[in-house]
C-alpha cells in the first residue's frame, strides 16, 4: 500500500513491506519505484524491511 510524507514543498510517497533491518531504497531523478519491482521482493525474502 502506499503512503504518502508531507515535506516542505512537495510530498512523497513511499511503500513499507517486510519485517527485519530496514533498507531504504530512493530512486534518482527521472526514475520510480518501479526501478526495485525485482530486487524488493528478494530483499524481503532474505529477511529485510523494505
Amino acid at each position: 500500500m502506499t503512503e504518502r510524507l508531507a515535506v516542505d514543498g512537495g510530498t512523497i510517497a513511499y511503500e513499507v513491506t517486510g519485517s527485519g533491518p530496514l533498507i531504504v531504497l530512493a530512486h534518482g531523478v527521472g526514475d520510480s519505484r518501479a526501478a526495485y519491482r525485482a530486487v524488493v521482493p528478494q530483499l524481503v525474502a532474505a529477511g529485510h524491511r523494505v
